[in-house]
């Protein structure tokens, strides 16, 4: 039965019903799907957000702030992250988007990787836009809990 949802690519709420009916573990399930490559998309949406009040610091007064909200999906499950821009550091939305443009590609082939282990690829690329870096972090670490039906505080007891 499980080769069936395979062969036909059925997405993870349907396969989800079909471990539920088999009476498979949460663990069971994962090592099922690391046995084949989970699609995983990351896009990005732009927002500029209206302050409630002006926020000021020494440097420069904002009453908008541009965001960019990361999303890491494979249709059934998504995690989110966000990067603002900051004058002071040189981050932009143009460079935001560039950065993870950069590498959508280890992120669509990451496959249910460790997050820890992605950080690794993707350090190297980004460590000239650690804004960029942090925002796919975020969406990465929260995907992964999600998929692993876990809550992001359960990780943080997790040593190496």
């Amino acid at each position: 039965m499980l080769s069936i949802c395979i062969e036909k690519q059925w997405n993870y709420s349907n396969i989800e019903s079909v471990f539920e009916m088999l009476k498979f573990t949460n663990t069971q399930i994962l090592r099922v799907f690391h046995n084949f490559r989970m699609k995983i998309k990351l896009t990005t949406t732009y927002y500029k957000l209206q302050l409630e009040y002006p926020f000021s610091i020494s440097r420069y007064t904002v009453s908008t702030q541009d965001t960019i909200i990361v999303c890491i999906s494979n249709g059934a499950i998504s995690g989110y992250g966000e990067a603002t821009v900051n004058p002071y550091y040189g981050s932009t939305i143009e460079g935001l988007e560039t950065s993870v443009k950069s590498v959508l590609g280890i992120v669509e082939a990451s496959g249910g990787l460790h997050p820890k282990d992605l950080w690794k690829q993707l350090e190297p690329i980004l460590r000239n836009d650690y804004f960029a870096l942090c925002a796919i972090d975020c969406a990465y670490w929260d995907f992964y809990a999600r998929l692993q039906r876990s809550t992001l505080r359960s990780f943080g007891a997790q040593t190496n």
